[in-house]
């Protein structure tokens, strides 16, 4: 017995040596980041031009380097950042691709990421990356032998204040209450920092046609905050009771971040030729203001 319990206790001591840590010396600003394929928020760092971040690393052989831009009108076709791995330094060009799943919580189009992986010699080094492009550079690092935690948001259901009509919708035996922004667009108070999460639909008439491009705007206190392009297709699983002669699209998932202070939203339907539906929730941890 006693030789077993020798066995396990030496095994727990030797275990975290192999384990790898990254240990940030200067960052950036957190961006984050909303993948609408996984539904999940990833954090960047987002460097400013000539901004940089350093860092050093613990028993790691490889580093990846995801890098993104936020997108503009005048974008181009490539961006460039610095790498630096303890005296060497290497100048990194991307091309620059619109991302078609994710966008910043700001509502913000960016580039579909760029991967780089670089094997590291010394496995304890110092790493600088520098954006040294035009464009706000977003970066994220990771290593293959590094335990991740990725703790998901909490949401719950919020109705908003003000909105033109109801509408009910039933998918696996539940039923959901939509919102419309026809006559009078939705209207919400919100008080930040928070997580606002949109699922909109748009509604088919019970025709041949499957799919169609729609398209809703946000503002923040009068300003519009973002404009959101979606694609509708018709739901398999989601319909109106009472057999109604209308089919709802897939729900698409829109998350935005509010920054501190109150917030006095509006969602408008800017095509008003189509029928959309709005359903929200807010961070677990947000509190509503009342009208």
């Amino acid at each position: 017995m006693k030789r077993i319990i020798l066995i396990f206790f030496a095994i727990a001591i030797a275990f975290p040596v192999f384990a790898g840590e990254i240990i940030y010396l200067k960052t950036g600003n957190k961006y984050p980041i909303f993948n609408k394929k996984t539904n999940k928020i990833i954090n960047y760092f987002i460097l400013q031009a000539n901004e940089e971040i350093k860092f050093s690393t613990v028993n790691i052989d490889t580093i990846i380097i995801l890098s993104r831009v936020v997108l503009e009108e005048s974008s181009t076709f490539a961006y460039d950042y610095e790498l630096q791995i303890n005296d060497e330094i290497e100048q990194i060009n991307k091309i620059i691709k619109p991302s078609k799943v994710s966008l910043s919580v700001d509502g913000k189009r960016v580039s579909a990421y760029n991967k780089v992986r670089k094997k590291i010699v010394e496995t304890s080094s110092k790493i600088g990356i520098k954006n040294i492009s035009e464009y706000e550079l977003l970066i994220k690092i990771s290593a293959d032998n590094i335990t991740k935690s990725n703790r998901e948001i909490e949401y719950i259901y919020f109705s908003p204040a003000s909105y033109d009509k109801e509408k009910v919708l039933e998918m696996d035996e539940k039923s959901y209450t939509y919102y419309s922004a026809g006559s009078q667009n939705i209207k919400l108070t919100l008080e930040g920092p928070i997580y606002l999460k949109i699922i909109s639909r748009l509604i088919f008439e019970n025709g041949l046609t499957k799919s169609y491009n729609y398209r809703f705007d946000v503002f923040d206190n009068e300003k519009l905050m973002s404009t959101f392009e979606e694609i509708a297709h018709k739901s398999l699983k989601a319909i109106f009771p009472e057999g109604q002669k209308k089919t709802p699209s897939t729900g698409d998932v829109n998350i935005l971040k509010l920054p501190a202070g109150i917030h006095h939203l509006e969602i408008k339907d800017v095509d008003l030729n189509r029928e959309l539906i709005f359903r929200f929730y807010i961070s677990k941890s947000s509190v509503r203001i009342s009208k």
